[in-house]
């Protein structure tokens, strides 16, 4: 935790986030030659960025007008960064299977790289956390942002991945398709999973007003 901590390590997160989003192509191939496995990878730059949005959701609901009570918003939190992190090894498990039946190799830690660091612009996005509250419409900028999270993989897969460049399309489809049933999934054991924890301790959950 101290390494995570460290001048050094935040400073390595912030020019691998700004590289990635700011200049993919020269990025990509240097994470290609790294050999960081899933763990030091999520725990020197994923983690953090994950914490962003469920830590930015809880400040959030108590700048907005209204309020779900914040026991629904911690609960919510909580579940989400688990969840979070079960998703990022469940994508990069299935980038990996992927990969080898479009050409591609099969190396999961590469695969957790890939979708760990095109995942940044997302991750980035939970900021937006702070004022949907007041400005419901910034939902869009989300999309906008895991939008430009999947061009980021696109152009990862055949530098990080060997993907032949022109089975990458393919590859990335058949990958978006897989990410969003996996999405729905996890979207209904969250909700699941928070109202088993929240509605015994308020059978009558109503929104309050500020």
């Amino acid at each position: 935790m101290s390494d995570l901590l460290s001048t050094e390590a935040r400073t390595s997160l912030v020019n691998r986030a700004k590289g990635i989003i700011m200049t993919p192509a020269t990025e990509w191939p240097k994470i290609a030659a790294e050999t960081k496995s899933p763990k030091e990878v999520l725990l020197q730059y994923a983690l953090p960025l994950i914490a962003i949005g469920p830590i930015c959701s809880i400040i959030g609901s108590f700048l907005a007008p209204y309020s779900l009570g914040l026991s629904y918003y911690i609960a919510t939190a909580v579940v989400s960064f688990v969840l979070g992190i079960a998703s990022l090894y469940l994508l990069a498990f299935v980038a990996n299977f992927l990969s080898s039946n479009f050409g591609g190799k099969n190396d999961y830690a590469s695969a957790f790289r890939l979708v760990a660091y095109a995942y940044t612009p997302a991750w980035l996005a939970g900021v937006l956390g702070l004022l949907t509250g007041f400005i419901p419409g910034l939902g869009i900028l989300g999309l906008v942002a895991l939008a430009y999270g999947l061009y980021l993989f696109y152009l990862g897969t055949t530098p990080v991945m060997s993907v032949p460049q022109d089975k990458a399309i393919g590859y990335v489809v058949l990958y978006v398709v897989c990410a969003i049933v996996l999405y729905l999934i996890i979207g209904a054991i969250t909700a699941s999973i928070v109202l088993s924890m929240v509605v015994p301790a308020s059978p009558a959950l109503t929104i309050t007003y500020h």
